[in-house]
């Protein structure tokens, strides 16, 4: 049986892209093409509890409310129990415009190379929007870190808001967390207990609800029990009762079922909107056809092991099994690749090619 160690190469073909998974194993680069699986390496041996990628700029701001730096180069965060590590690898362009793609090897070594630490401290989730990094504590503090033009970290991290609390509530001056009743409360101190489960910027999803970055802090906007926030397009949210859109007066149900993770990607026509979403084993898709406030939803895969998360790229879904998995599907395909890594936590789609 293959290992993590060794690698599985395919015939190269135009368009190939990386995923990122997080996993107690390390991080593994996952290079893609649609369905289709090719070369898979440990870029780095430190337990991941999460991944993201974005991209560089120089205006950069966590709040997407506000315009979006430059985007030349790709950042990726990844959240391990002992610091947040930030790499940024530049954005080589061709004569044409497009990103030339450069060896798997080359690539990899590269992003290895380019991960330092922060000085963060313990991480349980992390987003990368507009050149900067959102990070989250065990405790639920959410911070900020500005990524330069130079291409480093400079390790000065801004708290957003400490309001995401074990309790529910804000910190008093003690610096123990008090709940919404105003008792303190423990912090607590482990992935597992954190109240902050994903971070998709503006958007920051706990246990308590989800709150929203906006004016340099954090608002509570509703819901309870929050296991995943999707920004890109309709502001979604996965909870243990459903699916859910931010609408004007609140939040719209689109799914019953309880939901562990969120994407949005293409649907099937030019202006059709499609999100993927994970419940238990089962991979689903949502269409929300223009003009239509009633979704379409269809299975597109239903796995033996449950489903820890999942990434839109390209037109096709990437998801991670419990067990080391990876899914992926496209209009008419799915496919299943076993890459040998303990407990998965996250996976991310880089959109740009990575360059030594």
């Amino acid at each position: 049986m293959q290992t993590i160690e060794e690698k599985r190469v395919y015939d190269e073909r135009r368009g190939a892209s990386t995923c990122l998974v997080a996993s107690e194993t390390g991080l593994v680069g996952v290079r893609v093409t649609g369905t289709a699986v090719g070369e898979f390496s440990l870029l780095d041996r430190r337990a991941a509890r999460d991944v993201a990628v974005g991209p560089s700029g120089t205006d950069a701001s966590p709040d997407r409310d506000l315009a979006p730096g430059r985007a030349d180069g790709v950042v990726v965060a990844v959240a391990t129990a002992d610091d947040v590590l930030v790499g940024v690898r530049p954005r080589r362009l061709d004569g044409g415009g497009d990103a030339s793609p450069g060896t798997d090897d080359a690539e990899s070594t590269a992003l290895a190379a380019a991960l330092r630490p922060t000085g963060f401290g313990s991480a349980v989730a992390v987003d990368v929007a507009a050149g900067s990094v959102v990070a989250a504590s065990p405790d639920g503090a959410v911070r900020t870190l500005a990524v330069d033009d130079s291409r480093s970290a400079d390790s000065q991290w801004t708290t957003i808001g400490e309001t995401v609390s074990p309790a529910g509530g804000p910190l008093d001056d003690s610096g123990a967390t008090a709940s919404r009743s105003g008792e303190a409360s423990t912090a607590r101190s482990t992935a597992d207990d954190s109240p902050v489960r994903a971070i998709d910027t503006p958007f920051v999803a706990t246990d308590r609800g989800v709150w929203r970055i906006q004016d340099g802090g954090l608002v509570d906007v509703g819901l309870t029990d929050v296991r995943d926030v999707g920004a890109t397009g309709r502001p979604l949210a996965g909870t243990a009762s459903g699916l859910y859109e931010a609408v004007e007066d609140g939040w719209r149900t689109l799914l019953d079922d309880p939901v562990d993770a969120v994407a949005s990607g293409s649907g099937t026509g030019e202006s059709d909107e499609r999100i993927y979403a994970i419940s238990g084993s089962s991979l689903l898709a949502i269409d929300l056809d223009d003009g239509s406030d009633v979704p379409t939803r269809r299975t597109v895969v239903t796995t033996d092991e449950s489903l820890v998360d999942l990434v839109s790229g390209d037109g096709y879904v990437y998801a991670v099994t419990s067990t080391g998995t990876v899914v992926a599907a496209g209009p008419d395909d799915v496919r299943r690749h076993t890459i040998g890594v303990r407990d998965p936590a996250g996976i991310a789609f880089v959109d740009v090619t990575l360059s030594p």
